[in-house]
Parts: structure tokens; sequence; C-alpha cells
């Protein structure tokens, strides 16, 4: 049975150099603006009293895991590492656990820190809209 975890033994793109991502094709610097955008519009929706549209609470978490998906899938092409071909779905979809799981196994204990970033950037919008929600009252 052979191993999922094996690194390829051919690289798997020879035309380009995938180690280094220009930063607009780098899939965290859109994770960061987008959530920048989500914060401004929950911010500003806390700050008039109104609710969040229901489609932006559906989009966003959709939107951050296949964000995530695209780091994790060019990430592991640039270190080479073999994982099956519906890892990335995985992290698409369950994302608060197989992205920590992915960190780890690749960084040790630094990607626990950095999984620890990822939950604090899905969780800005909604820290931006309390901390206006809460100046608001007082």
């Amino acid at each position: 049975m052979s191993d999922p975890y094996k690194t390829p033994a051919a690289p798997l793109f020879t035309e380009t150099d995938t180690r280094r991502l220009p930063l607009f094709w780098n899939p965290i610097s859109w994770a960061v603006a987008i959530a920048a955008l989500v914060a401004i519009e929950s911010a500003w929706f806390a700050y008039v009293g109104e609710d969040l549209p229901a489609h932006t609470m559906r989009i966003w978490p959709f939107m951050f895991g296949l964000l995530l998906a695209w780091w994790v899938y060019s990430d592991r092409r640039a270190r080479g590492l073999g994982m099956p071909f519906e890892f990335e779905a995985f992290v698409v979809f369950l994302w608060p656990i197989v992205l920590p799981y992915y960190l780890y196994r690749t960084r040790g204990w630094w990607g626990r820190l950095l999984g620890a970033g990822c939950w604090l950037l899905y969780l800005i919008p909604v820290l931006a809209s309390a901390i206006v929600s809460a100046a608001i009252i007082e």
C-alpha cells in the first residue's frame, strides 16, 4: 500500500517556481483583505443597529475556507508534500480541524501559532462588530 504523505518522485511543476508567490496571488493576502472588508461591513451594520445580511453570514465561512484551501494547495505543492486528492476539499469544509493538523504536520509547534492566527483572522469580523456594538452601548 502506498503512503499518501510520501513526497512525489518528480516535481509536479517544472515551468515555474511555486515557492514564493507574488503578493497579488498569495491566498493569505486575499483572506486578510476579504476579512477586513467583512469586518468593515459588520462594524457598519453594528453601528447603524442592523443585523448583518444573511448572504454575508453564509458566504464568509465558505469563502474563507476556499482561500485557506487555495493556500494549503499552493503550500503543499511548494513543499513537495503528497496528500490525498480530496485534502483541499476537507480544508474547505473542515478547516477548523484540518488546517491546524496540516500546519502542525508541516511546521511543528510553529504551525499551531499559524493555526491560531487563522482562527483569529476568521473571527476579525465578529470582533469588529462586538467592539462597535460595545462602544455604542456605552
